[in-house]
Protein backbone atom coordinates (compact mmCIF):
# COMPACT_ATOMS: atom_id res chain seq x y z
CA UNK A 1 0.00 0.00 0.00
CA UNK A 2 1.48 3.33 -1.06
CA UNK A 3 0.51 6.93 -0.51
CA UNK A 4 -2.32 8.21 -2.73
CA UNK A 5 -2.50 11.95 -3.25
CA UNK A 6 -6.11 12.88 -2.42
CA UNK A 7 -8.03 14.70 -5.14
CA UNK A 8 -9.53 18.12 -4.58
CA UNK A 9 -13.27 17.69 -4.05
CA UNK A 10 -16.04 20.10 -4.96
CA UNK A 11 -19.45 20.75 -3.50
CA UNK A 12 -21.84 18.12 -4.79
CA UNK A 13 -19.19 15.44 -5.43
CA UNK A 14 -20.29 11.93 -4.53
CA UNK A 15 -17.81 10.36 -2.11
CA UNK A 16 -18.03 6.64 -2.75
CA UNK A 17 -16.70 3.94 -0.44
CA UNK A 18 -13.72 3.42 -2.76
CA UNK A 19 -12.84 7.13 -2.72
CA UNK A 20 -13.18 7.28 1.07
CA UNK A 21 -11.01 4.20 1.56
CA UNK A 22 -8.28 5.44 -0.79
CA UNK A 23 -8.20 9.10 0.19
CA UNK A 24 -8.61 8.63 3.93
CA UNK A 25 -8.47 5.11 5.39
CA UNK A 26 -5.55 3.71 3.37
CA UNK A 27 -3.51 6.88 3.72
CA UNK A 28 -4.11 6.97 7.49
CA UNK A 29 -3.01 3.35 7.82
CA UNK A 30 0.17 4.18 5.91
CA UNK A 31 0.85 7.14 8.20
CA UNK A 32 0.17 5.06 11.30
CA UNK A 33 2.98 2.65 10.39
CA UNK A 34 5.38 5.60 10.65
CA UNK A 35 3.93 7.27 13.74
CA UNK A 36 3.79 5.80 17.23
CA UNK A 37 0.78 6.18 19.50
CA UNK A 38 2.48 9.10 21.28
CA UNK A 39 3.01 10.93 17.97
CA UNK A 40 6.75 10.20 17.65
CA UNK A 41 8.14 8.87 14.40
CA UNK A 42 8.43 5.10 14.21
CA UNK A 43 12.00 3.81 14.03
CA UNK A 44 13.59 7.20 14.71
CA UNK A 45 15.68 8.26 17.69
CA UNK A 46 13.68 10.15 20.32
CA UNK A 47 15.31 12.34 22.94
CA UNK A 48 14.48 11.09 26.43
CA UNK A 49 16.72 13.40 28.43
CA UNK A 50 19.51 15.91 28.01
CA UNK A 51 21.76 17.87 30.35
CA UNK A 52 24.26 20.53 29.28
CA UNK A 53 24.94 22.03 32.70
CA UNK A 54 28.63 21.56 33.46
CA UNK A 55 29.43 19.43 36.51
CA UNK A 56 32.93 19.35 37.98
CA UNK A 57 34.01 16.35 40.07
CA UNK A 58 37.10 17.66 41.86
CA UNK A 59 38.98 17.13 45.14
CA UNK A 60 37.06 13.98 46.08
CA UNK A 61 37.69 10.24 45.92
CA UNK A 62 34.02 9.41 46.47
CA UNK A 63 31.97 7.82 43.70
CA UNK A 64 30.04 10.72 42.16
CA UNK A 65 27.10 10.57 39.77
CA UNK A 66 27.60 12.75 36.71
CA UNK A 67 24.41 11.60 34.97
CA UNK A 68 21.22 9.94 36.14
CA UNK A 69 17.79 9.50 34.60
CA UNK A 70 14.82 7.36 35.59
CA UNK A 71 13.62 5.56 32.47
CA UNK A 72 9.81 5.36 32.64
CA UNK A 73 8.21 1.93 32.80
CA UNK A 74 7.60 0.14 29.47
CA UNK A 75 9.85 2.56 27.56
CA UNK A 76 12.34 0.02 26.18
CA UNK A 77 9.87 -2.75 25.36
CA UNK A 78 11.12 -6.01 23.89
CA UNK A 79 12.99 -4.58 20.88
CA UNK A 80 13.99 -1.01 21.69
CA UNK A 81 17.44 0.50 22.17
CA UNK A 82 18.86 3.23 24.40
CA UNK A 83 21.86 5.36 23.46
CA UNK A 84 23.70 7.32 26.15
CA UNK A 85 26.33 9.86 25.09
CA UNK A 86 28.44 11.74 27.64
CA UNK A 87 31.08 14.38 26.87
CA UNK A 88 33.53 16.26 29.03
CA UNK A 89 37.18 16.55 29.93
CA UNK A 90 39.68 15.30 32.49
CA UNK A 91 42.59 16.95 34.28
CA UNK A 92 45.44 15.23 36.13
CA UNK A 93 47.88 17.89 37.24
CA UNK A 94 49.08 16.07 40.38
CA UNK A 95 52.64 15.46 39.18
CA UNK A 96 52.18 11.68 38.85
CA UNK A 97 50.06 9.17 36.97
CA UNK A 98 46.50 8.72 38.25
CA UNK A 99 43.61 6.36 37.61
CA UNK A 100 40.01 7.33 37.01
CA UNK A 101 37.12 4.93 37.51
CA UNK A 102 34.11 5.18 35.18
CA UNK A 103 30.96 3.13 35.69
CA UNK A 104 27.66 3.04 33.82
CA UNK A 105 24.73 1.35 35.55
CA UNK A 106 21.16 0.27 34.86
CA UNK A 107 19.00 -0.22 37.90
CA UNK A 108 22.10 -0.22 40.10
CA UNK A 109 23.91 -2.93 38.08
CA UNK A 110 27.17 -1.94 36.40
CA UNK A 111 27.12 -2.85 32.72
CA UNK A 112 30.19 -0.84 31.69
CA UNK A 113 33.33 0.04 33.61
CA UNK A 114 34.22 -0.72 37.20
CA UNK A 115 34.59 0.76 40.67
CA UNK A 116 37.71 -1.32 41.38
CA UNK A 117 39.62 -1.50 38.09
CA UNK A 118 40.38 2.03 36.97
CA UNK A 119 41.31 3.21 33.52
CA UNK A 120 45.00 2.94 32.71
CA UNK A 121 47.15 5.36 34.69
CA UNK A 122 46.80 8.75 33.03
CA UNK A 123 49.99 10.80 32.90
CA UNK A 124 50.19 14.18 34.57
CA UNK A 125 49.73 17.39 32.60
CA UNK A 126 48.62 20.94 33.22
CA UNK A 127 46.29 20.59 30.23
CA UNK A 128 42.92 18.87 30.06
CA UNK A 129 41.96 15.87 27.93
CA UNK A 130 38.71 15.48 26.00
CA UNK A 131 36.39 12.67 27.11
CA UNK A 132 33.67 10.84 25.20
CA UNK A 133 31.53 7.89 26.27
CA UNK A 134 28.79 6.21 24.29
CA UNK A 135 26.76 3.28 25.56
CA UNK A 136 24.18 1.44 23.45
CA UNK A 137 21.81 -0.80 25.38
CA UNK A 138 19.17 -2.87 23.63
CA UNK A 139 16.34 -5.14 24.69
CA UNK A 140 17.04 -8.79 23.98
CA UNK A 141 13.61 -9.98 22.90
CA UNK A 142 12.01 -9.59 26.31
CA UNK A 143 11.22 -6.82 28.79
CA UNK A 144 13.60 -8.37 31.35
CA UNK A 145 16.62 -9.10 29.13
CA UNK A 146 19.12 -6.54 27.80
CA UNK A 147 22.57 -6.36 26.19
CA UNK A 148 24.97 -3.42 26.02
CA UNK A 149 28.17 -2.31 24.30
CA UNK A 150 30.05 0.75 25.58
CA UNK A 151 33.01 2.74 24.30
CA UNK A 152 34.96 5.34 26.31
CA UNK A 153 37.75 7.54 24.96
CA UNK A 154 40.16 9.98 26.59
CA UNK A 155 42.22 12.23 24.33
CA UNK A 156 45.66 13.74 24.54
CA UNK A 157 46.35 16.58 26.93
CA UNK A 158 45.75 19.76 24.94
CA UNK A 159 44.44 23.27 25.42
CA UNK A 160 42.31 22.77 22.29
CA UNK A 161 42.51 19.75 20.02
CA UNK A 162 40.86 20.21 16.63
CA UNK A 163 43.19 18.23 14.37
CA UNK A 164 41.31 15.29 12.83
CA UNK A 165 44.66 13.85 11.76
CA UNK A 166 45.65 13.25 15.39
CA UNK A 167 44.44 9.71 16.10
CA UNK A 168 46.43 9.14 19.28
CA UNK A 169 44.40 8.84 22.49
CA UNK A 170 45.26 8.21 26.11
CA UNK A 171 42.80 5.31 26.00
CA UNK A 172 40.04 3.92 23.81
CA UNK A 173 38.22 1.18 25.70
CA UNK A 174 35.34 -1.07 24.77
CA UNK A 175 33.25 -3.36 26.93
CA UNK A 176 30.08 -5.40 26.64
CA UNK A 177 27.45 -6.93 28.89
CA UNK A 178 25.31 -9.69 27.41
CA UNK A 179 23.17 -10.75 30.36
CA UNK A 180 21.42 -7.78 31.94
CA UNK A 181 18.08 -8.80 33.40
CA UNK A 182 16.29 -5.64 34.50
CA UNK A 183 12.50 -5.54 34.54
CA UNK A 184 11.79 -2.69 32.15
CA UNK A 185 8.05 -2.86 32.82
CA UNK A 186 9.08 -0.93 35.93
CA UNK A 187 11.02 2.34 35.99
CA UNK A 188 14.80 1.80 35.96
CA UNK A 189 17.50 4.42 36.51
CA UNK A 190 20.48 4.69 34.17
CA UNK A 191 23.51 6.28 35.82
CA UNK A 192 27.10 7.18 35.04
CA UNK A 193 29.56 7.75 37.88
CA UNK A 194 33.12 9.00 38.17
CA UNK A 195 35.58 8.10 40.93
CA UNK A 196 39.05 9.58 41.23
CA UNK A 197 41.86 7.40 42.59
CA UNK A 198 42.57 10.01 45.24
CA UNK A 199 41.20 13.34 46.41
CA UNK A 200 43.11 16.28 44.96
CA UNK A 201 42.30 19.79 43.80
CA UNK A 202 44.46 18.93 40.78
CA UNK A 203 42.25 16.01 39.75
CA UNK A 204 39.11 17.10 37.92
CA UNK A 205 36.50 15.51 35.69
CA UNK A 206 34.13 17.96 34.03
CA UNK A 207 30.93 16.55 32.60
CA UNK A 208 29.93 18.87 29.78
CA UNK A 209 26.88 17.21 28.30
CA UNK A 210 24.80 14.04 28.48
CA UNK A 211 22.14 12.85 26.06
CA UNK A 212 19.87 9.82 26.37
CA UNK A 213 17.99 8.70 23.26
CA UNK A 214 15.45 5.96 22.59
CA UNK A 215 15.25 4.10 19.30
CA UNK A 216 11.95 2.20 19.28
CA UNK A 217 10.93 -0.22 16.53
Amino acid sequence: MGWTLPSVRSIGDLITAAIWNTDLKDNLILLKTSVNNDGTLHGCARLLDQSTTEQDVVNTAAETSVYSFSIPSNTLGTAGSLRLTVTGNYLNNTGSGQSIFVAVKLGGTIFAGSLSAGLASVSTSALRRGFLLQAVLNANGATNAQRAVTRAMLGLAAATETDWGNTTVAFDLHCMHSALAKDMTAAQTITMTITHGTASSNLSFKRWGATLELVAP
